[in-house]
């Protein structure tokens, strides 16, 4: 997989943003990250990042809602869910909403390298 992703963080929870940005950083991605989700749209807008992970349970806004509307601007933009809720429903709504991963909280280095892989490896033609 090509290195040096740009990628977008955001959960409400500042810490837990910071700490998968680092994380993303140390596995050679440029990642930024964000604790409002009302700040997200314009941010997508001027940094056009390549992948957004996106916390489920936040306010004002909550993952599935900026999921789709992040869909609707951008459609080849890659939105992975973060969520503690890791059911077989959970899954299926993130689906619905647009989500192109769906990842359970806490998420280790591993899991976040396997999932970017998976999400940019090249498309063999059918």
């Amino acid at each position: 997989m090509p290195t040096g992703r740009t990628i977008l963080v955001v959960d409400d929870h500042a810490d837990g943003a910071q700490s998968m940005a680092f994380v993303l950083r140390a596995l050679g991605h440029s990642a930024e990250y964000l604790s409002d989700p009302r700040r997200v749209m314009g941010a997508v807008r001027d940094r056009k990042p390549d992948a957004v992970f996106l916390d489920i349970n936040m306010p004002h806004l909550d993952g599935y809602q900026l999921a789709a509307m992040l869909k609707r601007e951008r459609s080849e933009l890659y939105v992975v869910a973060i969520s503690g809720r890791d059911s077989a429903e959970d899954r299926k709504r993130g689906r619905q909403a647009g989500f192109d991963a769906y990842v359970a909280k806490p998420a280790d280095a591993q899991m976040l390298q396997s999932i970017l892989e998976t999400l940019f490896a090249p498309r063999r033609p059918r």
